[in-house]
């Protein structure tokens, strides 16, 4: 049975779970944690027609095939590449070029600790399962944690809980498919006045939104300024309007 793996901001679970129940009615609820939520697929799986799921609460989604769990790191690497091998024997692996860990959400937007795009442990994972992958005949090119093209096929690997890794693939389409987890690779500057900053180059990739340097933007509630100093960045002419 094929099952799809959805990741959501922490608390959305319930809301996802309704708006799949009413856009994709032939999908059955599996098994959620906080922030991570799985659906069976029908019997027709993911390639017959290929599936893509429409939601607005899923921050990106995949197939699921299967989890690990385990107290040593390094054997859970090895389990995680010894389970690919049965749907992905020898070289079909080379058609994954990318490599998605990331951590489900433990926080909530404006909590102190809240940092969707957080590296730890994530980063460490991500080095050694590219460590002890699998030498193919030909070179194979496998990057961890970078934003992938339109059409790529992406192999993902979710930290649900310490010493429990959900794994599985999807193929990248619009923006936040493209990113592992479905947030943005982006780094707030040093001299950023603020993580509106953040916020409006994510918003700006994932809308894909055509701006250019030149166009004309207003921001109305601008202070303490993070927005506009990411719109001037772009060139953009901007005017700003707040009581502050």
């Amino acid at each position: 049975m094929s099952f799809l793996f959805c990741v959501c901001q922490l608390g959305a679970e319930a809301a996802l779970k309704q708006e799949v129940a009413r856009r994709h009615p032939d999908l059955r609820f599996s098994f959620s944690r906080p922030g991570f939520v799985t659906f069976r697929l029908p019997a027709t799986g993911a390639d017959d027609p290929p599936f893509e799921l429409h939601s607005t609460f899923a921050r990106t989604w995949g197939f699921s095939l299967g989890k690990i769990t385990g107290t040593n790191e390094a054997q859970m690497a090895r389990e995680f590449w010894k389970k690919l091998d049965q749907p992905y024997p020898a070289d079909d692996l080379a058609q994954f070029r990318h490599l998605h860990v990331w951590p489900r959400e433990r926080a909530l937007p404006g909590d102190p600790d809240f940092d969707p795009a957080a590296a730890t442990p994530a980063t460490a994972v991500g080095a050694r399962l590219l460590a002890l992958r699998p030498q193919l005949a030909a070179p194979w090119s496998l990057s961890i944690n970078e934003s992938a093209a339109s059409g790529d096929a992406i192999l993902d690997c979710v930290l649900v809980e310490p010493g429990e890794w959900w794994f599985g693939w999807h193929r990248a389409a619009s923006p936040e498919t493209r990113w592992p987890g479905g947030v943005p690779n982006l780094a707030q500057p040093a001299n950023a006045i603020s993580r509106a900053y953040l916020k409006i180059e994510e918003a700006l990739q994932w809308s894909l939104l055509p701006i250019q340097a030149g166009d004309r933007c207003v921001e109305i509630g601008s202070a303490p300024g993070g927005s506009c100093q990411a719109l001037l960045e772009h060139g953009c002419v901007v005017t700003g309007i707040d009581p502050a």
